[in-house]
């Protein structure tokens, strides 16, 4: 038994099909190759579904049914041949599951799988020197295609109901006057029986006051206050707990319901309506929250507080909302000792110097990220465009046709690099050097442009020309995308196929203590 483990290791052949796998006892005597799977098998003890005495070739190779493209791909990553480095885009989602599916089954370790996530644009790709071209069957890989919203189980979409009881006598007036609009009935127990209407939560709404039934509550709520127009939205009910709830009445209108015991051990509700001008309202499809263009804050919704945003970005860490059109205007002379949020921002980040002495910049909003880490969303990280050029014009920047924002993991994986195409340029800023935005509260990060529309910071910039334009930023690990303009939902092959596996993964190896997912 000691001539297969530790310095004893023997090289092992391995027959999968027609094809041969040799690992030399190099390999076979390292330390997470004897905790596997494989080693098993060569000690004729059995492993999973292969039998403990297995059949031999006639060279003395081990028969085993394996998938071959997956074996294969485990082969090379043991001897270090990297297998996925360089892998065409139009391969890499089948090959990097496959690999990964092989190590699981053999117990390997899968946290050093490379995942290269370089940046794509439609028609090329960059190492951060150079651009490449993107051929098409590589760029079918960024396919996209359109798909319902997936909502999260405790967001559920109202259906108008009859007028509850609980409202005889208090609601005045025609009932045509009224809308009433309740969460979905709970499931009949029995056949026939009827539906337990005080399980359900009614909101009424009237000309001057809307009613509120709570599940719970011996009486109803009354707020007096007009509900706006919906516009032809559905209202939502954002289940925050048992006695905690956000109703999304329209793109713009939120009521807050917060439940409270008094002394006496009765239940009170306190109600809050929260207007804002009509924003975009849309659903992570993998982290479930609910995020809106709004400017916040409203319980249980994240607001960007970016009503023009043009395209809300989905990955498995987060959201990413760019704007759609930015106008940079050029500095003005500030009086002395004035003090502003961008000056602030500037020095905080080392660039004051890039603007003249007594002048007021004026920062923009580009795009605002939202990450979701350690099960809880940290604080927003915006994105701001900065005219530093005195006697410079404003500039007008619209997205894709000038500029495009991306969320790409750093090299060594240890953190997020901000990406910002503009021009035919591109500039890169770590995540982390991100600095306290004292006004808006967050983080904030400032790219310096001049009036035609250029960076003017040399150290973020990676590439200063030759870029595509016109195209937008992408990468394998981008989920999907909402568009703010069309009300619709995107997702993209590859980041799709990609996350589905992960996610499996690591609730796999979640259960069993150990997770080995290197992305989510």
């Amino acid at each position: 038994m000691d001539y297969f483990t530790g310095p004893n290791a023997k090289a092992a052949v391995f027959a999968v099909g027609s094809a041969r796998f040799t690992l030399p006892a190099e390999v076979m005597g390292r330390a997470d190759v004897q905790s596997s799977g494989l080693v098993h098998v060569v000690r004729k003890e059995g492993f999973k579904d292969i039998p403990p005495m297995v059949a031999r070739t006639e060279d003395g190779a081990l028969q085993i049914s394996r998938p071959q493209q997956g074996f294969e791909l485990m082969v090379e990553h043991l001897l270090g041949v990297e297998p996925l480095r360089g892998c065409p885009m139009s391969e890499f989602a089948e090959k990097y599951i496959a690999l990964k599916t092989e190590l699981l089954y053999w117990q390997l370790p899968t946290i050093d799988v490379a995942f290269d996530d370089p940046l794509f644009y439609q028609s090329a790709w960059t190492d951060g020197d150079c651009f490449f071209p993107l051929s098409q069957k590589d760029a079918a890989a960024f396919r996209r295609s359109e798909e319902e919203e997936m909502r999260p189980a405790n967001l559920l979409q109202l259906e108008t109901a009859p007028m509850p009881a609980e409202l005889e006598g208090l609601a005045e007036g025609p009932t045509t006057n009224w809308q009433c609009w309740a969460t979905p009935e709970p499931p009949q127990i029995e056949e026939g029986q009827r539906p337990v209407q005080r399980n359900r939560l009614y909101i009424v709404a009237g000309k001057d006051r809307f009613f509120c039934v709570v599940p719970g509550l011996r009486h109803p709520c009354v707020h007096c206050a007009t509900l706006p127009d919906r516009n032809g939205f559905t209202p939502l009910a954002l289940m925050a707990g048992p006695t905690e709830m956000t109703l999304i009445w329209s793109r713009g209108a939120f009521v807050h319901l917060h439940g409270f015991q008094k002394k006496a051990g009765e239940m009170r509700y306190q109600i809050d309506l929260i207007e804002r001008e009509p924003s975009w309202l849309c659903v992570h499809p993998t982290l479930g929250a609910v995020l809106s263009g709004v400017e916040g804050p409203v319980p249980h919704v994240f607001c960007f507080s970016m009503p023009k945003a043009h395209r809300v970005r989905f990955f498995p860490w987060g959201a990413l909302a760019i704007s759609g059109e930015v106008l940079c205007e050029p500095p003005s002379t500030a009086g002395e000792g004035t003090e502003t949020h961008a000056r602030g921002l500037l020095d905080a980040l080392g660039m004051s110097t890039l603007l003249p002495g007594q002048s007021e910049p004026k920062a923009v909003l580009a795009g605002t990220l939202l990450r979701f880490i350690n099960k809880a969303f940290q604080q927003p990280l915006r994105i701001f465009f900065l005219n530093v050029e005195k006697d410079g014009q404003p500039v007008t920047l619209r997205r894709l046709a000038d500029f495009d924002i991306h969320d790409l993991r750093n090299e060594d994986s240890s953190g997020f690099s901000v990406m910002v195409a503009l021009r035919g340029a591109l500039a890169e800023t770590r995540a982390d050097s991100a600095v306290a935005d004292k006004i808006r509260g967050g983080r904030a990060l400032v790219f310096p442009i001049n009036s035609k529309g250029d960076f003017v910071k040399e150290s973020q910039v990676l590439i200063d020309n030759g870029g595509p334009r016109r195209e937008e930023l992408i990468s394998i690990a981008l989920y999907g995308e909402y568009d703010c303009e069309a009300g619709k939902y995107n997702v993209f092959e590859a980041g799709k196929r990609l996350y589905e596996f992960h996610k499996q993964m690591f609730m796999t190896r979640s259960m069993g203590g150990n997770s080995g997912c290197n992305v989510m």
